[in-house]
């Protein structure tokens, strides 16, 4: 082999080394830049969420205006967050969202109505980020069914 050549396949060796280093960095770096916009697209519900809670818990203490100012901050961080939501809970989001000019009016004015109307809008969020979360955490195939245990053996009457 000539010298030329020799050091033509190290360099082409080197080249694919370097070649299967950077797809596997990019393999990693792809799955990390999906868990990051998961997370980013959680913590927005989470917050989201918090300020519907803050709202909830403002009107049950009496401090209509407070939580009518959290109640219109929450609506306006889902208005501009829907599209980021999972597509199996967009259409309870959308329904929570309808009630909007319904719960502003009836906070600001005062009317102790609002208050379950919010501790709802609360409950049905909740459970709709609960059901997301439980989607997620299900394995992708059905656990086996673990066999049953043997029946304990009994000793027959009159023995013993």
């Amino acid at each position: 082999m000539k010298r030329w050549q020799a050091v033509l396949l190290v360099v082409l060796l080197v080249l694919a080394a370097f070649g299967v280093g950077y797809g596997s960095l990019f393999g990693r770096v792809n799955a990390m830049e999906a868990r990051v916009t998961e997370l980013e697209r959680e913590v927005t519900f989470q917050e989201i969420g918090l300020m519907l809670a803050t709202a909830t818990i403002e009107a049950q203490r009496g401090s209509f205006e407070p939580a009518r100012r959290q109640a219109s901050a929450f609506f306006t961080g889902l208005q501009q967050n829907i599209d980021r939501a999972p597509a199996e809970v967009t259409p309870e989001l959308q329904s929570i969202l309808a009630q909007r000019d319904a719960i502003i009016t009836s906070l600001s004015r005062a009317e102790s109505a609002a208050i379950d109307t919010l501790a709802d809008a609360f409950v049905r969020y909740r459970l709709t980020w609960e059901a997301v979360h439980e989607e997620a955490e299900e394995p992708a195939t059905p656990a086996t069914p673990a066999a049953p245990a043997p029946a304990a053996e009994t000793e027959p009457a009159g023995r013993g």
